[in-house]
This record gives C-alpha cells, sequence and structure tokens, in this order.
C-alpha cells in the first residue's frame, strides 16, 4: 500500500512539473514583445480631417513616466474600428489613452490597462466613448471679473487627461474657435473693463493637456456652432 501512495505522489510532481514547463512564461525583462492595439469608436461619422490620438505610456510606482509612445490614427469615414501593432519592451501595466476631437463639438476618450509579457502577442481593445460636458456660467458679470467663473463640467475620470478654456468676444462668430480671444488659463485672465453694460458671448473648448500629446492637440468646441447660437452673458460697470 505505501508503494503504490509513493507511485501516486511521484505521478502527481512528473505531471504538474510537466505542465509548469508547457505554460507561457509571463516575463517582464523589457526585451522587444508586440502589443495589438484595438479602437472602437461609438459612430463612424466624420465631416473634418482628424486623427485618433493615441499615448501607450507606463509610469513607475511614484507615477514618473517611464515610457511613452504616442501615434495618429487617421479617421476614415464610415469606419468605426482600427487596428495597429507596435513593439515595445516586455513591461506591466501600460495604459492605452485614445482621444479623438474633431473641433465640432464631439469628442471621445478611451482608456485601457494592458501587460505586454515577452515572447507573447498581447491585444488590447480601447473603446471610444462621448464625453458629457456641461457649461457653467454665472447669471451676470461684471468689469474686470476673474474668467474663472466659466467652468466646464467633466467626468471625474477624464480631469487628468483634459484641460478646457473659453472663447468670448463682444460680438457673435460664425465658426467654431474664432471669436476675440482664447483663454486656456481662466485662473488668471480676466474680463474687459467695461464703463457701461453689454452683451459678451462666449463658447467653451475642451483640449487633451499640454505635454501629454505631440502635434495638434485633440480639441472640441462646446456649444457646437453647426446650427446653435452661442451662449450670451450681459457684463455690468
Amino acid at each position: 500500500m505505501k508503494q503504490v501512495r509513493k507511485s501516486y505522489v511521484l505521478l502527481v510532481v512528473l505531471v504538474s512539473l510537466l505542465l509548469v514547463g508547457c505554460s507561457p512564461s509571463y516575463l517582464f525583462d523589457d526585451s522587444q514583445t508586440v502589443l495589438e492595439v484595438t479602437l472602437k469608436r461609438t459612430s463612424a461619422d466624420q465631416t473634418v480631417p482628424a486623427n485618433i490620438k493615441v499615448r501607450i505610456w507606463k509610469t513607475d510606482a511614484t507615477d514618473t513616466v517611464i515610457y511613452s509612445i504616442f501615434r495618429d490614427i487617421p479617421v476614415e469615414p464610415g469606419v468605426s474600428t482600427y487596428t495597429f501593432a507596435e513593439e515595445l519592451p516586455a513591461k506591466s501595466a501600460y495604459k492605452v489613452t485614445a482621444i479623438y476631437g474633431n473641433h465640432e463639438g464631439f469628442f471621445e476618450v478611451g482608456e485601457r490597462m494592458v501587460s505586454a509579457p515577452r515572447e507573447q502577442i498581447s491585444t488590447v481593445t480601447v473603446n471610444l466613448a462621448p464625453i458629457n460636458v456641461t457649461l457653467h456660467a454665472p447669471d451676470k458679470v461684471y468689469s474686470g471679473g476673474s474668467l474663472s467663473q466659466f467652468s466646464v463640467g467633466l467626468p471625474g475620470e477624464h480631469e487628468n487627461k483634459l484641460d478646457y478654456g473659453i472663447v468670448i468676444g463682444p460680438a457673435p462668430w460664425a465658426d467654431n474657435g474664432t471669436g476675440s480671444e482664447l483663454y486656456l488659463d481662466l485662473e488668471s485672465a480676466h474680463l474687459p473693463e467695461v464703463d457701461e453694460a453689454q452683451t459678451l458671448y462666449y463658447q467653451m473648448v475642451v483640449v487633451a493637456k499640454e505635454g501629454t500629446y505631440i502635434g495638434d492637440r485633440p480639441t472640441a468646441y462646446f456649444p457646437d456652432l453647426n446650427g446653435r447660437a452661442l451662449p450670451q452673458i450681459t457684463i455690468h460697470p
């Protein structure tokens, strides 16, 4: 009986060793490996030339960026899915961030985390979804007041990716972003000084944070002036 039990234990050990030897070795040794990225948009509409801006990046335990690459993926009318492959060091916990803005009040954002072990073709799918933007403005403003009275409500998960500002002027404009002035630093910018009450027109701009993408940053204007009127406010002395 003891001999049979010993043989059984030995058999279990041998099978376990064989299984370990056949399982993939998920090692992260910085050797070159492949990550395949699939981007999925919720809409295939496209009215102006634009790219999906993609960033594949990694931070260490102190949130210091230790790897970062950027890719522009051209958007095509009628196409909602895009796939591309990248060679990169075998590391765990990459972030893949994708942003699409077409300057017409349309802004999509998606982000996923993925590990890329050596000798594997890793895959990740990033679903881009439109963000909900809420404009916040005071009931009325006064001469020289701070532009920080105006703000944009962004989803909490995207606050670290996006900035916002305001385009404002004394006369209305017909195209997105063509007002008198563009302010991105609302904390330090101020309204004009006036001696009598007048109307100001404004439009909010949402843009990817500076330094997170190379080249033109994804940008969209709210409200989109395609068939919509500019919001306005009265400035008092």
